[in-house]
């Protein structure tokens, strides 16, 4: 497998530079059908109208597991998938699955996967008749790549890995949940702390800061060094309640401390304060991007993870 991607990379690393940012590729997340291929298709259709995205053949993707399966055992490893379509210049997978139930309802889900990480970065579900449930999902896909394209700075020289304590990014109420989070740096990044924040955001929009609290203190935390929150020796654990739906983990990291979503303050008398932003707003992602420059951040980067939230 080693010499084989090292092949891969031999061939195919001068062509990434050359494809759009926003290169994307929709993928069933089942056996392929009739209908997963038609909503596949029609789903496309509708990404492609936005004239944002470089939508990737279904040739190309076809190849990419071709060559997974020849290297494994038949079967496609979606992490591998993502590591192999980075090299081809596929920045987002969207997997979606689509099924009809009884009296024309369709229920449909889509996850979007970053490739560079193999990170799930949005997520989301809809039920209706099929016209509905399409357009609903693309839309969501629609905004939550904009959210996420909003916070990409690709001159960072900081990289971010955000890991759930669970394989599949799927949890109940009453479960309890753990990340694990890291700053990776690149040969042009000069500082070896950076100081970190995380922010969870449930269904609602609400934007609650878990990282740095009261525990943890609001020091910098150390290039290439893994931790997590909870931690084994915090006193606490973090237990999901409601509202469900889909949810995020929201990271920033920056050289210097800044104040993102104005919690530092209640940080003192609130052990986990909230902000008063949405954070399923655009609006608040861009006014973030306004505040970066207005102070003069270069240096910083963002990263997400999705994961649902069920009764």
């Amino acid at each position: 497998m080693k010499i084989l991607l090292k092949k891969i990379i031999l061939v195919l690393i001068f062509n990434i530079s050359l494809l759009n940012a926003n290169t994307i590729a929709v993928v069933s997340d089942t056996q392929k059908s009739e209908l997963s291929n038609k909503f596949g298709k029609d789903m496309i259709a509708i990404l492609d109208s936005q004239k944002r995205y470089e939508i990737v053949e279904q040739e190309k993707i076809e190849d990419i597991y071709k060559e997974l399966q020849k290297s494994q055992t038949g079967l496609v490893n979606q992490e591998e998938a993502a590591k192999l379509g980075y090299l081809k210049g596929i920045h987002y997978f969207i997997y979606y699955n689509i099924n009809k139930q009884e009296n024309n309802i369709y229920v449909g889900n889509f996850r979007i996967v970053k490739t560079e990480t193999g990170t799930i970065i949005g997520a989301g579900r809809s039920k209706g008749d099929y016209e509905n449930t399409l357009n609903d999902l693309s839309q969501q896909i629609i905004h939550q790549l904009d959210i996420y394209l909003n916070l990409n700075n690709p001159l960072s020289p900081y990289t971010i890995l955000l890991k759930l304590n669970k394989e599949k990014p799927q949890y109940r109420v009453g479960e309890t949940l753990q990340i694990k989070f890291k700053v990776v740096a690149h040969k042009h990044a000069q500082s070896k702390k950076v100081y970190i924040q995380l922010f969870s955001i449930d269904a609602t929009g609400k934007i609650t800061m878990i990282y740095p609290n009261k525990y943890s203190g609001f020091e910098p935390v150390e290039i290439d060094q893994e931790y997590i929150f909870p931690s084994p020796k915090d006193d606490f654990e973090w237990e999901l309640t409601p509202p469900t739906g889909t949810e995020y983990i929201q990271a920033f990291v920056s050289e210097r401390p800044i104040d993102i979503f104005q919690t530092w303050n209640k940080a003192k008398e609130e052990l986990f304060p909230e902000s008063k932003e949405n954070g399923n707003l655009l609006t608040t992602y861009r006014g973030i991007q306004t505040k970066l420059k207005k102070e003069k951040i270069e240096n910083w980067s963002a990263m997400r993870v999705a994961y649902e939230l069920l009764e």
